[in-house]
């Protein structure tokens, strides 16, 4: 919703060794009281619906808490992807796309992800890979330390696993209108130019919007970058957003 900032933060009341977790404000205070009420409502109902889909999804970042400060700010503790983006994965080879089995795997995760948060009447509307945050799982294993059947001493092993990817920013994320994820109108425009769905241009679209988004990101995904320059996709202009 609102425009904010992201900083990462530990909880002094855990171990050093805890995992950090990424805190964002977001600022609602408006000079205009009856706007400032409608930005706190609509920041607040984006938050819910965001934890819902979370909540229902491993592969869109979770949030832990959220909240508001007085009347000026929200705040939102998410967890944090120590790998960063997908965009930063790709600028860091340049020319190449990513392995076809990571390609693949990241794929499902998405696409997973995307539902989630449909099925929680929202619709993301900025789907790109520098919204796409990755990480490396890991794994617990017990091992035994001796061969004895009747021992019971084992250890604790944790061990790095495959890159996860996670859905993450729904800052522009919009309500569907009746829970169907149907064609709505909107007056202000969302989006990233290249990644974002024609119709959406216009003020008028449906959760499909994301799955174009979802598409090209993909397609970016796969064929990589040249060294320094951002992707380059045509932004089209639907003359008829609603045609089949």
């Amino acid at each position: 919703g609102g425009f904010g900032f992201v900083t990462r933060v530990a909880n002094r009341n855990l171990p050093d060794d805890a995992p950090h977790v990424a805190l964002k404000l977001i600022k609602v205070k408006h000079d205009d009281e009856e706007v400032a009420q409608e930005e706190i409502e609509k920041t607040a109902r984006e938050m819910s619906h965001h934890q819902r889909a979370a909540a229902s999804s491993r592969y869109v970042v979770n949030m832990l808490t959220w909240g508001q400060i007085d009347d000026e700010f929200f705040f939102v503790v998410m967890e944090l992807c120590e790998g960063g983006d997908v965009e930063k994965l790709l600028n860091e080879q340049p020319g190449r796309g990513l392995e076809a089995e990571l390609l693949w795997r990241f794929y499902e995760q998405l696409t997973q992800g995307v539902q989630a948060i449909h099925e929680a009447d929202l619709i993301h509307l900025d789907l790109k890979p520098a919204n796409c945050a990755y990480y490396r799982s890991r794994s617990l294993f017990l091992l035994r330390l001796t061969r004895a059947p009747s021992s019971r001493a084992v250890l604790l092993a944790i061990v790095d696993g495959s890159l996860e990817v996670r859905i993450a920013d729904l800052g522009l994320a919009k309500l569907t209108q009746g829970g169907d994820g149907s064609t709505m109108t909107h007056t202000v425009v969302g989006g990233t130019p290249g990644f974002r769905a024609p119709e959406v241009a216009s003020g008028r679209y449906s959760s499909k919007a994301d799955m174009y988004s979802l598409g090209v990101s993909m397609f970016d995904m796969a064929l990589g970058r040249k060294e320094g320059s951002p992707p380059t996709f045509p932004d089209f202009e639907a003359e008829d957003p609603c045609a089949p």
